[in-house]
């Protein structure tokens, strides 16, 4: 790593392409003022260049002594800045947190230093995107913020909020309408689909307070646990349905074998078939009559069900007629 200032023709220098990406420059009153100190004082601090002179800190410096026509500017070279990765990573960690940057700009800072640094796994939270750096060498969040000169809550926060916010959530956040906390702590956890219908139903025209949001999601919540309920509701009914069937059916059939059987005991002259034939509507009626009775009653407990909604019941009904009718109607058709 240079440590010796050199003194270079600002015409060498190279602005880093990606830093405008990242950061706003100095501009009205607060330029102006910037710009007279270096007038009157010269560059006090020198600019950071990697060794091919492309700038890591000093933009502001360069521009201004470029405005004022100076010629000479005091460098100093980070020798071992060689990797565009790591160029890119002094680069944001120089200029982070600097006050006048928009925070649209600070929050995508805090994600792409996180990429290049990498993290350690089970530190972000469910975000939808989450690139861990190439590299073997991981960091915690809190030595990640540290290099950064924040807060690791501030960096949870920045990197909860742009991953998992909608661009126009982005948006009302950076207009105001919703705070850093209500954005990073309540509406980060919400489906894209979630925050479109948060938007639709609140007056975004004033601020969206963080208890207006907490009432959204704990009806967001109530109905997701009611639909899931009524989804083990609906897979409780089919399996009983599909094992009371089964019972009914075999109970049907076991009647009818019984009723045959004693009609061959009563009459030890007849064989099978012509026994069978002389008493198709006994029989008829026993296998038909048996599952009927015993679905009734299992699809009566089933409508006085106070969980179950109309359509619920409804569906169940159909499905009792469908169930139970056509297979004794079938087999009275081929006997």
């Amino acid at each position: 790593m240079g440590k010796e200032i050199t003194n270079v023709s600002i015409d060498i220098l190279k602005v880093h392409p990606r830093n405008t990406e990242f950061f706003d420059d100095i501009s009205g009153s607060e330029y102006e003022e910037f710009k007279n100190s270096i007038k009157e004082e010269g560059i006090i601090s020198e600019i950071i260049v990697s060794p091919d002179m492309t700038i890591i800190s000093g933009h502001q410096r360069y521009k201004a002594a470029k405005e004022l026509g100076i010629k000479i500017v005091p460098i100093r070279i980070r020798e071992d800045l060689i990797d565009e990765n790591k160029k890119l990573k002094v680069l944001l960690a120089a200029n982070f947190g600097r006050s006048k940057n928009d925070d649209k700009k600070q929050r995508k800072v805090a994600v792409e230093y996180v990429k290049l640094c990498g993290y350690k796994h089970g530190e972000i939270g469910n975000g939808r995107e989450k690139n861990s750096q190439v590299g073997n060498s991981k960091l915690s969040l809190d030595e990640i913020a540290k290099q950064l000169g924040t807060s690791k809550t501030n960096l949870t926060r920045a990197l909860s909020i742009e991953r998992n916010l909608t661009e126009p959530m982005k948006q009302l956040l950076d207009d105001g309408i919703i705070s850093k906390t209500v954005a990073s702590d309540l509406i980060a956890s919400l489906s894209e689909d979630e925050q479109i219908e948060l938007i639709s139903s609140m007056d975004t025209t004033k601020k969206i307070t963080k208890n207006e949001v907490q009432k959204y999601i704990n009806e967001i919540n109530q109905l997701k646990s009611q639909s899931a309920k009524e989804k083990i509701i609906d897979k409780e009914i089919r399996n009983k349905f599909y094992r009371n069937c089964l019972i009914a059916y075999l109970l049907a059939l076991s009647g009818g074998v019984i009723y045959i059987v004693i009609q061959l005991l009563i009459d030890s002259s007849s064989d099978f078939s012509s026994v069978l034939n002389q008493n198709v509507f006994n029989f008829s009626i026993i296998l038909i009559a048996t599952p009927l009775i015993c679905l009734f009653f299992d699809c009566f407990t089933i409508f006085r069900n106070s969980e179950l909604t109309k359509t619920q019941k409804i569906i169940t009904l159909i499905f009792f007629v469908f169930v139970t009718i056509p297979f004794p109607l079938l087999f009275c058709s081929t006997v």
